[in-house]
């Protein structure tokens, strides 16, 4: 979930979901976000025919809200392989889903999900493949992370942050 440009990293993550396909040959990655780098997008496509990948990756564009909900609440785990974020606002939206997370563990990813999620390095696509893997296999892995998920999300409110704000000032 994010608009798709080069700091989104989706060209490491297809290149991850190319690794597990062979033993998950129905696995498919929903990526919704607008193309707002052509060049970057275009590049996608090509790793997913150079990889005949096009059965496992869908992008959905622009989503509404409600679809967006839906996503999150459906999806078997949520992955954010960004290497540049000052906020996850798809992190504490898909916590607050209850869906486990699969995380870079750049910038401000680590602090925002705690200990509710699987952590790889973004430029290593054997590591994120192997989160991925994991997270396949282990249903009960999935249930206890959806169950932090919820737990963390419920630090993170706008309340919260205004009277956080409020006393910073």
């Amino acid at each position: 979930v994010s608009d798709i440009y080069v700091q989104k990293n989706y060209d490491s993550l297809l290149l991850a979901v190319d690794k597990i396909k062979k033993k998950y040959p129905n696995v498919l990655l929903k990526i919704a976000g607008r193309k707002l780098d052509k060049g970057y997008y275009d590049i996608l496509q090509k790793i997913i025919v150079d990889r005949q990948m096009q059965e496992n990756v869908s992008f959905l564009g622009s989503v509404t809200q409600s679809e967006l909900s839906d996503l999150y609440r459906k999806c078997k785990f949520f992955v954010f392989p960004s290497l540049v974020e000052s906020f996850g606002n798809p992190l504490i939206e898909a916590m607050a889903s209850g869906a486990p997370v699969a995380s870079s563990n750049k910038a401000a990813m680590p602090e925002i999900v705690g200990s509710a999620a699987l952590f790889f390095d973004p430029q290593n696509i054997t590591e994120m493949a192997s989160v991925l893997k994991r997270l396949c296999n282990d249903e009960l892995l999935r249930d206890r992370l959806s169950e932090k998920s919820l737990q963390r999300a419920e630090l993170f409110s706008w309340s919260k942050t205004a009277h956080a704000t409020l006393e910073v000032i």
